[in-house]
């Protein structure tokens, strides 16, 4: 009987550990996280004022750069805000605004390999993407048809 007991409290003590740490390992973000979106040189989407994006360094405590990925939708982080787009001819603007369900709010990844992924709006076909705005340490984010080496990481953050 105290063998049983033992061996009950042993498998219990193992299984608690393991559920506990799983997420502590994570080598990425999955949907549901509070997480960057950073590019390949190390910028982030950044939320400011006005529904206005932009790139900047990631940064631990800037929650203007926290996203969660919330089915195909991309929340800001403790609000219900979304990364939202339009379209003019092969580019739009990328900016957040209060979630609608509609098709400019919804985005499809594609993995690209080694944790990247391309972003693309679901209505637009456009491509996420982001550019240096060269003089000033800030990186415009907009959209284009040409998904070129724009891959993007959802990792880090809180």
């Amino acid at each position: 009987m105290k063998r049983t007991l033992k061996r009950t409290l042993q498998v219990a003590l193992t299984t608690f550990v393991a559920t506990a740490t799983m997420g502590v390992f994570a080598t990425s973000a999955s949907a549901g996280d509070n997480t960057w979106i950073s590019n390949k040189a190390g910028f982030c989407i950044t939320a400011s004022g006005g529904g206005t994006t932009y790139g900047t360094l990631c940064g631990w405590g800037n929650r203007g750069q926290l996203w969660d990925r919330v089915g195909s939708q991309i929340k800001l982080a403790y609000t219900n805000e979304c990364l939202d787009s339009d379209r003019h001819g092969i580019t739009g603007n990328v900016y957040w605004g209060q979630c609608n369900g509609g098709n400019f709010q919804n985005w499809d990844y594609v993995d690209v390999g080694g944790g990247w992924v391309t972003v693309q709006d679901r209505e637009t076909k456009l491509y996420l993407v982001m550019t240096p705005q060269w003089g000033t340490g800030i990186q415009k984010v907009w959209t284009s048809d040409r998904n070129d080496d724009y891959a993007w990481s959802f990792y880090g953050g809180e």
